[in-house]
């Protein structure tokens, strides 16, 4: 070490350590671009200690700005849906950081062109058909369009002769028909990202419509809770590529799967905007029918997918239009009311927190911990909060000082026993629904 401190200051004076530097770094850069695509291609091993090492040398490329990351981006969006949480989590915090450097860049790259008014699934079928078909005759590249109207005009009879219905319409030649199963796995496995994405961040589609990037964050908006347990498995894209279907024969099951698909899909087409539920929790008829496309077309939601809920989903989740059928509906509501009237059966002890329905307040919700039974009720100490937000105590002020608002309540007000908040002090999302039901209720009953 000394001596190459010796010789360094031999020539220290004829050195520019501007021009070293330039030079480790262009050298650096070249060999990163070189080996650049093989790196990103281990994202996809199935080591996870090569998945591991590869993340992180991407990780300090990007960090020491030796490449753009506009090759990175679709691997890192893939290493997300990684089983192991660590790179799921490092891969996020990396496109975080390029979102820092480069604003709106991810966005730039992944958003959707819209047109002015949304295709319609027969519009879709018709440029699928269209494009693997240039070579075809005009009498049978007009078989799609004849399709599609024999489809419209069917469309109020049940499923089967729906399907009965376009099987007879299908042309002898089978090229534009396998074209079309081809083409449309691509739409279809955008489809199951998106719900995956929703299953995965408890998010809706209200709330994706709503969305715009040109808007800053606000200071309110609240950070996306990412569930466990969920895993991005595209069944029914990987059972199309298993069975090689683009070169097999096509038989009388196989077109009827097909017809089946382009059936679902079409519904799910004309239901992509659901309704927004009711106040009292129902889904819309349009709902329940994208509901239903979406469990034939997708294959079904995982078990894991649908019952994954942490304790802190808040009130957001009410609008999420579900995946669940009528009679699962009802047997929960069963389930809930059996439930309450137990709850309700309880008693009330010193430090519970309670839901109150006090007639001279008109605040909603109104929560308070007991402090005391008196001779005619209970002595509570009411709290300040939200049905999103977290709750505190509440205070008045008395002079000039603020002190805690205690109450008299009579038993007859309370309409939840025993609440127990989050580790954030926040109501559950399950809370939340009891909660809104039971005071549509009795607004109902007072009005």
């Amino acid at each position: 070490m000394q001596q190459a401190d010796r010789d360094w200051k031999k020539v220290a004076k004829q050195e520019d350590l501007k021009e070293m530097g330039d030079i480790s770094s262009g050298m650096s850069s070249s060999i990163m671009q070189l080996y650049l695509k093989q790196i990103l291609e281990a994202f996809f091993h199935t080591q996870s200690s090569v998945r591991h090492f590869a993340l992180n040398v991407i990780a300090l490329t990007l960090n020491q700005g030796l490449i753009h990351p506009v090759q990175c981006v679709p691997y890192l969006i893939a290493m997300g849906t990684d089983p192991e949480p660590s790179m799921r989590n490092k891969a996020d915090q990396q496109l975080v950081e390029i979102d820092k450097k480069y604003a709106g860049f991810i966005h730039s790259m992944v958003k959707d062109k819209k047109k002015e008014r949304k295709p319609s699934s027969d519009e879709e079928t018709e440029s699928d058909s269209n494009s693997g078909s240039e070579t075809e005759s005009e009498e049978e590249a007009s078989k799609p369009r004849r399709l599609r109207k024999r489809v419209d005009s069917d469309s109020d009879s049940d499923e089967e002769n729906d399907i009965n219905a376009v099987m007879k319409c299908l042309p002898e030649n089978s090229a534009p028909l396998i074209e079309f199963a081809n083409v449309s796995q691509g739409i279809l496995l955008l489809l199951m990202l998106k719900q995956h994405l929703k299953n995965l961040c408890g998010f809706s589609d209200s709330k994706i419509q709503k969305y715009s990037p040109s808007e800053s964050a606000k200071v309110y908006d609240k950070a996306i809770n990412r569930k466990t347990g969920i895993h991005f498995h595209p069944k029914q894209t990987l059972d199309f590529l298993r069975s090689d279907m683009a070169n097999s024969k096509i038989t009388e099951e196989v077109k009827r799967s097909i017809v089946k698909q382009y059936l679902d899909f079409k519904l799910l087409m004309e239901h992509l905007d659901p309704d927004e539920e009711e106040e009292d929790g129902e889904v819309s008829a349009s709902t329940n029918a994208r509901n239903k496309a979406i469990t034939s077309l997708l294959g079904g939601g995982s078990p894991k997918n649908n019952a994954a809920e942490t304790e802190d989903d808040e009130s957001d989740g009410e609008d999420r239009g579900g995946g669940t059928s009528g009679s699962l509906r009802r047997s929960k509501r069963n389930s809930d009311s059996t439930e309450l009237a137990a709850q309700m059966n309880e008693s009330v002890d010193v430090m519970d927190v309670i839901a109150i329905c006090c007639p001279k307040y008109k605040d909603r919700p109104q929560i308070a911990r007991v402090v005391q039974k008196t001779s005619n009720g209970f002595s509570v100490q009411w709290m300040a909060g939200s049905y999103s937000g977290s709750w505190t105590e509440a205070k008045r002020r008395d002079g000039r000082k603020l002190v805690p608002w205690v109450d008299t309540i009579k038993e007859s007000d309370i309409i939840y026993k025993k609440i127990t908040l989050t580790s954030a002090n926040k109501l559950t999302n399950k809370v939340v629904q009891t909660l809104r039901s039971l005071y549509a209720a009795k607004d109902g009953t007072s009005s």
